[in-house]
């Protein structure tokens, strides 16, 4: 079985919204379904990777190569995980535990970063490491 995760962070680095959807259907069926559900929320930024023709919600901004760099910290929280959760490596057979398991994982993340709370460095920069975690 596969599947593929779709999630929004907030300007923290927590993962505030996910979804997930089976290995067969289109990348961004997932996250349109995310953004119309922030719609009142947040604005989120994304790659032009999901543009549609027929799909232009208001709080999308989509970015071009090299003018936000917030992709990086999806990416970022995807390598933790995978790190530390052996995220991408999954053995259920029933996709309401493969469900189960994301929604677990992506909790832990946020409780985790919150752990010692939130201590910006001299830039600001909050750490997103949950390494010191992993077993």
């Amino acid at each position: 079985m596969g599947g593929k995760l779709c999630y929004l962070v907030n300007h923290l680095g927590l993962i505030v919204s996910w979804a997930c959807d089976t290995a067969n259907v289109y990348d961004g069926s997932a996250f349109q379904r995310l953004v119309d559900k922030a719609a009142d929320h947040m604005f989120v930024f994304s790659d032009t990777t999901f543009e549609k023709v027929d799909w232009h919600p208001t709080n999308l901004r989509l970015c071009r190569r090299g003018e936000w760099n917030v992709r990086m910290i999806i990416e970022i929280i995807l390598s933790v995980l995978t790190y530390v959760c052996d995220f991408k490596r999954t053995r259920h057979k029933v996709w309401e535990y493969f469900e189960t398991k994301i929604g677990f994982t992506m909790a832990l993340f946020n409780i985790l970063v919150q752990w010692h709370g939130f201590q910006p460095d001299e830039n600001g920069f909050v750490s997103l490491s949950i390494a010191k975690f992993s077993l």
